[in-house]
């Protein structure tokens, strides 16, 4: 979408709509020396007061996106009896980083505090540097119930990406009914997941062993499974990029509508851009447009040009970028064709597009000396993303 401003007023009101997402407010007491809110929490948890630590973590931890600071939180949780939440916040970290070794440590104290002894041990790392010699969580208590809910309720949740709850889940169903296989090959899948693979080759081996009555074919299947399983090495710390870190080498195409209303006229535009990322940071691309609705007609038709962007990942949990980007264009009108825009923006990266929000300032051109607020969508294709 895109608005045309041609006087400072409006101007100012635009800039004072998107303050709220350019500006980052400083903490209260700004420039003082105050301590940080995590290193506060984490005193509080050295310091015993396992309650005022969750109450600490709790904004922190809540929305964020890091793994580490959700596993963290997760094991504070444990500690404070909430085993629910500490499954919750453990999957949330398990699906942006599984592999990290800090995740790998909280997990295991939280597997064990529920009983999952072998799994956890496979998982144990080193605990972070700053907590010492961890405190363990208490025992927490696992939930039964009938055999057909509680399977239903742990493929569910493999289905959801949520594997840490599911192998708890799976737990409470081998260890109720032992003589039933299916269960034993959830756990096993499950624990696959979580990277404790010798723990789940054994869970492979228990259902091998229930599956007498199975054709051969099924039990030299699960044996060879049972095989590569205890054949793999443990997990290896392998960051997964973010986002808005797998831009290189793919393609955007941007598709958007516009509409103005001016003091004689209804003016409308259809506009886009295909391009292609050089690097995660660097795209570059031609932009084509048609205006409608001027009342001189000289106004109306096609526009074509090049452009170029940068972007730059913003400090905050979600996948926002600033960019800056410049464009050189054609654009329909008696005289004074060729445009210079300079756009800075924000984009919100998504797996395979970006919502875009730009604010154009017509340096030269026919509508030279306007501020456009525009946006839009781009949809990234193609490529491998590096």
């Amino acid at each position: 979408m895109r608005t045309i401003y041609r006087n400072t007023a409006a101007l100012s009101l635009s800039l004072l709509l998107l303050a709220p997402l350019f500006s980052f407010a400083a903490p209260a007491g700004a420039g003082k020396t105050e301590e940080k809110p995590l290193a506060a929490a984490r005193r509080l948890l050295l310091a015993g007061d396992v309650q005022g630590a969750v109450a600490a973590y709790n904004p922190l931890a809540r929305g964020s996106r890091d793994p580490e600071l959700a596993a963290e939180y997760a094991y504070v949780q444990a500690l404070s009896g909430n085993g629910d939440l500490a499954l919750a916040h453990l999957d949330r970290a398990f699906i942006e980083e599984p592999t990290d070794p800090v995740l790998l440590f909280y997990a295991s104290e939280v597997l064990d505090a529920y009983g999952l002894t072998v799994a956890a041990k496979e998982l144990a790392r080193p605990a972070p540097e700053w907590l010492g010699t961890p405190a363990k969580p208490a025992r927490l208590k696992r939930e039964g119930g009938g055999y057909a809910e509680t399977l239903a309720a742990a493929n569910k949740l493999i289905d959801q990406r949520r594997y840490v709850s599911a192998a708890v889940r799976f737990s409470v169903l081998v260890g109720q009914y032992p003589k039933i296989r299916r269960p034993w090959q959830g756990y096993a899948v499950v624990l696959e997941k979580l990277g404790a693979f010798k723990s789940a080759a054994k869970a492979v081996d228990k259902a091998v062993q229930l599956a007498e009555y199975d054709p051969p074919e099924t039990i030299e299947m699960m044996n060879k499974y049972k095989a590569e399983l205890e054949a793999r090495p443990p997990v290896e710390y392998k960051r997964a990029p973010k986002l808005n870190e797998m831009l290189k080498g793919r393609y955007l195409l941007f598709a958007g509508f516009s509409y103005n209303h001016t003091e004689t006229d209804a003016v409308s535009m259809l506009n886009s851009r295909v391009g292609k990322f050089l690097t995660n940071r660097i795209d570059v691309g031609a932009s084509f447009s048609y205006t409608g609705g001027n009342e001189s007609s000289d106004f109306n038709g096609v526009g074509a040009g090049v452009s170029g962007r940068y972007s730059k990942p913003l400090p905050v949990a979600m996948p926002l970028n600033l960019t800056g980007a410049a464009r050189l264009e054609y654009q329909p009108a008696p005289d004074n064709n060729l445009a210079t825009v300079l756009s800075p923006g924000l984009s919100y990266i998504l797996p395979d597009g970006s919502l875009d929000l730009y604010l154009d300032f017509s340096l030269t051109g026919p509508y030279k000396g306007t501020q456009t607020l525009s946006l839009g969508y781009t949809v990234y294709f193609g490529g491998t993303g590096k």
